[in-house]
């Protein structure tokens, strides 16, 4: 029986694996925030305190996800160096995904100050700064 080997480049314009390697570290953070950082593994013993304390590790989990980013992104760029304007095209790219919901996360802070609502209030002079 003859087995056909396929060897694709290791840089490719999509890469599952790596989208695997993003949802270890998601996994990473929750389990975190949702057992180690909220309990401890004090209380608990047995099997259970070996799980709490494995998720304690989780905080790698952040580091993981922007190394990650840091690479896909760096992808991008050297790809498109050769088009003209392509700085111009990634960081307009960049702004449209991230400053929608950058301002409509301070318009919310400012709704939530002018009404009282919340424990931790922003002030004005923090939101003012951060419109601009």
């Amino acid at each position: 029986m003859s087995r056909i080997e396929t060897h694709q480049p290791l840089l490719r314009s999509r890469m599952p694996e790596l989208d695997t390697l993003r949802g270890v570290a998601v996994l990473m953070v929750i389990f975190f925030h949702g057992f180690y950082f909220v309990t401890g593994a004090a209380r608990f013993h047995g099997l259970i305190r070996w799980f709490v304390m494995a998720t304690g590790a989780g905080w790698m989990g952040v580091n993981l996800f922007f190394v990650l980013s840091r690479f896909l992104i760096s992808g991008i760029l050297l790809g498109s160096r050769d088009n003209p304007g392509y700085y111009r095209g990634f960081y307009l790219r960049r702004a449209l995904r991230i400053l929608p919901a950058y301002y409509g996360l301070l318009l919310l802070l400012l709704v939530t100050a002018r009404a009282g609502l919340g424990e931790h209030q922003a002030s004005w002079g923090f939101l003012a700064l951060s419109f601009v």
